[in-house]
């Protein structure tokens, strides 16, 4: 490893003109993103560091493992580098309908709009002298799958259309994506490269031992036994030439000596160590032997059973979580257990001392290692996991997510807008299992012809917890959650097609919304219909046509003719909006309005009052009008109520204030009018009729 990274005679030399881009290439640990941090450390020193983005796919969710945030990045740091720059950038922000010249993929359009044009106007300003911009760039191969990596080669060739004084430093493996984008820009680039596997061995020997010194120095103040330096250049050197070794043998040292070990019995262990690791695969074999066999033959079951299941669910989390979130998320092991778990391999896992900090691998090379090819002996191979997408998770976050929702677990279910809005915020387990339910079900399982424990409990989960969870994840968590039906899943399903169209329909609604609005606008055609229509306290109907799920609402001849009367007076009006007084003094208008209406309470009746003074009692069973009574011809009626009891009986008040009770069979009693006010009033019926309350 170069020890002067930045230097005049380093191989990372950016002061030639030539070198637009430097390729730092290498296998896994041999120290690239060390590197990459070193120099960008010390271009920042300098005032030269003009951005950076170090990737990593250990950091899931925070946007170092993708190429989303990329371009923004990018851009915020370059504004904060020069102020001419972040003029210009908010200068071409602001003017959002510009970006529709610009070609490429969504990702290309921000580098063009976002940096590569603002710079365009500083390419005079910015001199090529000695301090020369760099940007920095590391782990690219851990930005996504491959063809991820594809694409973002492509915005790193973008850089090459900055002003010539700028640098690139690209430091990542040599992956076919990677050889492929350099070669095909050969043509017109020149790329310098630096490959760590070639680099002499006492250039590396010299850094690792300097990480062994400084990583050991707490260990050695604190043990009456001192190495010499034929122990410490031994102790280096059987790190293989791996700067990654020696970060993780010093950490395995600081563990082993706070668990009781000694520190000469560590150096006298990784200095006569049989079969010593040659690569970093099978040093990450001798970890887990050293962490978990010792001097058994073969894993505890318990423990066996523990790590695959902890570990496990690291390998699959789709971001950051705890003890204590692996804890609730598994249900089977406390965070005690958990932790104990981890603890013999905190050499390669950051086990926070508090639980409820999140846990990762050190390097995504162990990650790597865990999900790759089985190594070793016949009892090595407990230590390796394929389930990477946690499938084997997937039952047990479905019945966390049922039962919370079933339990109304932190108000999950609540429908008032207020008390959504008070809501706590959910625990990490909680939210986590809501996000990415879906990417823990296993298809194969689910859609499988031969009943099992989870489609029964998916079936549960569709057919009574889906609005609720809809509405919980795309509001209240208000999480990029992309997807909910990933797509290696079958759309045949009837299952599948009930989420897919209440997602369409819920996505981004409070349940307030979804019960008072959506559902009782839901077509009969809409899957979603069957199972959950009766959950809205709503009926909607039409006079005029049917309306989601409703009926019509029966008319007689008389009050059909008037409606469409009145439709085609109203045709020949002057259009006047909210001129609706002078409407109503039109006859052949108001006649087919309806100025009041009100529902029975076992919900077989309905009366409606129009403008002409006619009130109708309709039977939505028997779809028939089943009564008509006319009241004054110029006072309308303003409302009207049901009197509960044998017979049909209705209580209507007109403009005037006159209330009168009109009944099938029974002459009509005029009450006479109530007292009146400037405030519209609230009127309520006693159930058998023998009280009428006007309250203002």
């Amino acid at each position: 490893m170069p020890r002067n990274h930045t230097g005049q005679n380093s191989r990372l030399n950016f002061r030639s003109p030539k070198n637009r881009f430097v390729w730092l290439r290498g296998s896994p640990g041999t120290g690239k993103t060390a590197i990459s941090m070193s120099v960008a450390s010390t271009l920042d020193n300098q005032g030269t560091l003009a951005a950076s983005f170090f990737w990593d796919k250990n950091q899931q969710g925070t946007g170092l493992d993708s190429i989303e945030r990329f371009p923004s990045t990018l851009a915020r740091q370059l504004a904060e580098f020069n102020a001419e720059y972040k003029c210009l950038l908010i200068r071409q922000l602001r003017e959002p309908a510009s970006f529709s010249r610009f070609r490429g993929s969504a990702a290309e359009k921000d580098m063009k709009a976002w940096i590569i044009n603002p710079m365009a106007g500083l390419r005079d300003a910015l001199s090529s002298g000695n301090d020369r911009p760099v940007i920095v760039l590391d782990g690219l191969d851990e930005c996504g799958d491959p063809e991820v990596l594809e694409s973002l080669m492509r915005l790193v060739l973008l850089l090459d259309e900055l002003p010539s004084t700028f640098a690139i430093l690209v430091s990542c493996r040599p992956e076919p994506q990677v050889i492929s984008a350099w070669d095909q820009a050969k043509s017109h680039l020149l790329i310098a490269h630096e490959d760590m596997d070639l680099i002499a061995e006492d250039e590396n020997f010299h850094t690792i031992h300097c990480m062994v010194v400084d990583g050991l120095q707490r260990c050695i103040m604190d043990s009456p036994w001192k190495p010499t330096e034929k122990d410490l250049d031994g102790f280096a050197s059987a790190c293989r030439g791996l700067p990654i070794i020696a970060s993780t043998r010093i950490r395995d040292v600081h563990f082993q000596t706070q668990s009781g070990s000694t520190l000469e019995s560590e150096f006298d262990y990784y200095l006569n160590l049989t079969d010593a690791p040659r690569d970093l695969n099978s040093e990450y074999l001798r970890i887990m032997r050293r962490a978990y066999l010792r001097q058994h033959r073969e894993m505890n079951s318990r423990i066996a059973e523990k790590y695959r299941e902890v570990v496990g669910m690291m390998i699959a989390a789709r971001r950051g979580l705890s003890v204590c979130d692996i804890s609730q998320l598994l249900g089977t092991f406390t965070e005690h257990e958990v932790h104990s778990t981890l603890k013999p391999i905190s050499s390669i896992v950051s086990l926070p001392s508090k639980n409820n900090k999140a846990i990762k691998f050190y390097h995504a090379t162990v990650k790597e290692f865990i999900t790759g090819i089985p190594l070793g002996k016949e009892e090595d191979k407990v230590f390796f996991i394929s389930d990477k997408k946690g499938y084997s998770f997937g039952l047990r976050l479905l019945q966390l997510v049922n039962g919370a929702i079933q339990r109304n677990e932190w108000g999950l279910r609540d429908i008032k807008r207020e008390k959504q809005e008070k809501r706590k915020k959910l625990p990490n387990y909680v939210d986590y299992a809501f996000m990415y339910l879906f990417r823990h079900l296993d298809p194969s399982l689910l859609f499988s012809q031969e009943s099992n424990e989870l489609q029964r409990e998916f079936e549960q989960f569709w057919t009574q917890s889906l609005v609720s969870f809809l509405t919980l994840a795309c509001v209240v968590l208000v999480k990029k959650s992309g997807e909910i039906i990933p797509r290696n899943w079958s759309k045949n399903h009837k299952s599948t097609s009930v989420i897919c169209a209440a997602n369409s329909l819920f996505r981004h609604k409070t349940l307030w919304d979804v019960y008072r609005n959506i559902l009782p606008f839901t077509p009969m055609s809409s899957p979603v219909c069957e199972f959950y229509a009766h959950l809205s306290p709503v009926r909607v109907f039409s006079v005029s046509g049917e309306f989601a799920r409703g009926g019509f609402i029966p008319l007689s001849e008389d009050a059909c003719r008037a409606r469409k009367v009145m439709e085609a007076e109203l045709i020949k009006l002057p259009k006047v909006d909210g001129n609706y007084e002078a409407e109503f003094l039109n006859d052949n208008v108001r006649n087919g309005i309806v100025t009041c209406a009100a529902l029975s309470r076992d919900g077989h009746h309905i009366a409606l009052g129009f403008g002409s003074g006619i009130i109708e009692i309709a039977n939505f069973d028997n779809q028939c009008t089943i009564s008509r009574f006319q009241s004054n011809l110029s006072c309308p009626p303003v409302w009207i109520e049901f009197i509960h009891g044998g017979n049909i009986h209705i209580a209507t008040e007109d403009t005037r204030g006159n209330v009168t009770i009109l009944g099938n069979g029974t002459p009509s009693v005029q009450l006479g009018p109530l007292p009146c006010s400037r405030y519209t009033p609230v009127t309520a019926v006693l159930d058998n009729g023998p009280f009428i309350i006007r309250v203002p």
